[in-house]
């Protein structure tokens, strides 16, 4: 319970630095986020299916803005395997894959098919450094959108703070 106390305040500590446009520190909290969590789901605690899904959110945003599309596409993908409901992954996910065409050109039909395999992420993020911001547009607009889905989690956040200086 304390490691998924301590994931919760890591994925919102990612949509903060989502916000302030830090995008390889939200990957990296998210990253912890969803280690976290996944561990959770496989230990049967269903309870983390929710945080579970907003730091793949929160993931795939910072990796679009970074530039790895193609990491932003297989997060997307699997939030909507999850919740096939998510709109926010169905918004994400064709920004992802949009970007990923540019990166990937002719291969990224036959990549996105599941056809082929993808390249390494590194490879995608290293063809669209050069190219500016693309990707930062998408990621900004998308964190702006989802500014509001928080609060309960940006509570709990709250407590944990609060708790921590007390105990």
């Amino acid at each position: 319970a304390v490691a998924e106390l301590a994931a919760t305040v890591a994925s919102n500590r990612a949509q903060a630095n989502l916000q302030l446009k830090r995008f390889a520190a939200a990957e990296q909290d998210a990253d912890s986020a969803v280690a976290v969590f996944q561990a959770a789901m496989s230990a049967g605690r269903a309870g983390a299916a929710k945080p579970l899904s907003k730091a793949w959110l929160r993931r795939a945003k910072a990796r679009l803005a970074r530039g790895r599309a193609w990491g932003a596409v297989a997060d997307c993908r699997r939030g909507l395997a999850a919740d096939e409901g998510a709109s926010a992954f169905k918004a994400l996910l064709s920004k992802a894959e949009a970007a990923f065409r540019k990166q990937e050109g002719d291969a990224a039909p036959e990549i996105l098919a599941g056809r082929v395999p993808p390249p390494p992420e590194s490879a995608g993020a290293a063809a669209s450094a050069g190219r500016g911001s693309a990707g930062s547009s998408s990621a900004e607009a998308e964190s702006k959108e989802g500014e509001g889905d928080d609060a309960s989690t940006d509570d709990e956040a709250g407590v944990v703070g609060a708790g921590a200086g007390a105990g």
